[in-house]
């Protein structure tokens, strides 16, 4: 049978669910389309997954609360592209290798997610899906950036979807509902990072149904 990874590498040729499996993680009470501005800054984010007994499983970060726009939010370890980054690829490894300690050659890259723009901070986020053989050894968190690694099943985390009150990034005093995924109680991914997961979400429930 056909691994989910080997089947994402060739399946990322394709045209991809993109704003359809997007949009469903969007607050219920914000705007559902942003113009992109054309001097949008670009980031890049790393989806990594990797096999383990129950299924696949993907690894998240806690921001530290250092008061920035996403301050304490659960996201995909991730960060700007610099000028010395050669690629996107390049980019969202550098800064995984930054935040959690996971160092490039370890991983294979599959291939690329629909990018994603974030009015509230003004970035268009390039996602990057990429497979380990194993669970990465000798993660650590950035003391400077990373409050917390956090392991999740693909498959135990796409059945936990939930509808909360969460702050807004950009207007903190203003409380949104937002879909998103609950890992357990004090834990939930919603906005950009729960619409880049939704997508993944997409393609897992594609392979599952191809058999």
């Amino acid at each position: 049978m056909i691994k989910f990874s080997e089947w994402l590498a060739a399946r990322f040729a394709q045209p991809l669910p993109g704003k359809a499996a997007q949009v469903k993680m969007l607050p219920l009470d914000g705007p559902k389309r942003f113009p992109i501005p054309e001097t949008t800054r670009k980031s890049s984010v790393l989806l990594l997954l990797f096999p383990e007994v129950g299924g696949w499983s993907l690894i998240l970060i806690k921001r530290s609360a250092d008061g920035r726009i996403h301050s304490s939010q659960i996201a995909f370890p991730g960060g700007k592209i610099e000028p010395s980054d050669s690629s996107v690829e390049t980019a969202a490894l550098r800064e995984a290798y930054e935040e959690i300690n996971l160092p490039a050659e370890t991983v294979e890259i599959l291939g690329r997610l629909s990018p994603l723009y974030i009015p509230a901070s003004g970035f268009e986020v390039l996602p990057v899906v990429a497979y380990s053989p194993v669970r990465p050894p000798g993660l650590r968190p950035s003391e400077a950036e990373v409050a917390e690694i956090i392991i999740i099943s693909l498959p135990g985390i796409i059945a936990r979807k939930a509808l909360r009150t969460v702050k807004s990034s950009s207007r903190p005093d203003r409380d949104l509902r937002a879909p998103g995924y609950l890992i357990d109680e004090e834990h939930f991914l919603w906005g950009a990072s729960a619409m880049m997961l939704s997508e993944l979400e997409a393609l897992w429930l594609e392979f599952l149904s191809n058999g």
